[in-house]
């Protein structure tokens, strides 16, 4: 059963990922102003928004599956499932603008997004991790 809690609350969590990457396509190019812009960029939006799955993924592990694993294994978890939605939003980059070439996207992605965004969330999920099993104990 916790198996199958894990899947599900893993797959909700790739989910929202690549949702996120569709709505900040979707709203990209509709931005007026400056301030939409610098609130709006694709790096300030991939960090919030992935820090924000990552505590909600941290919380629902903790209280969803009630699991007592390490911290780094559960870390090092969450790492491979963003590496894993990062790459998959970078090959439908290139389905959604054919004239873009997957290690362009990608080296691009890394440098700019991927990185920041995965030290920023994994912070995130540590300490909401932490906070959650401290309440529990």
């Amino acid at each position: 059963m916790k198996t199958l809690r894990r899947l599900l609350i893993d797959s909700s969590v790739f989910s929202l990922l690549v949702a996120q990457y569709g709505l900040s396509q979707a709203i990209g190019g509709h931005l007026n102003s400056t301030t939409a812009f610098l609130i709006l960029s694709p790096p300030v939006v991939w960090i919030v928004s992935a820090t924000v799955v990552a505590s909600m993924r941290a919380f629902a592990e903790m209280r969803l599956l009630q699991t007592r694993r390490s911290l780094m294994r559960s870390a090092v978890e969450w790492i491979a499932l963003f590496s894993a939605a990062n790459i998959f939003t970078c090959w439908l980059d290139t389905v959604i603008h054919p004239g873009e070439i997957f290690l362009t996207v990608f080296g691009f992605n890394v440098l700019v997004v991927f990185v920041p965004t995965l030290i920023v969330s994994t912070i995130g999920y540590c300490v909401t991790s932490s906070a959650v099993s401290q309440r529990r104990s």
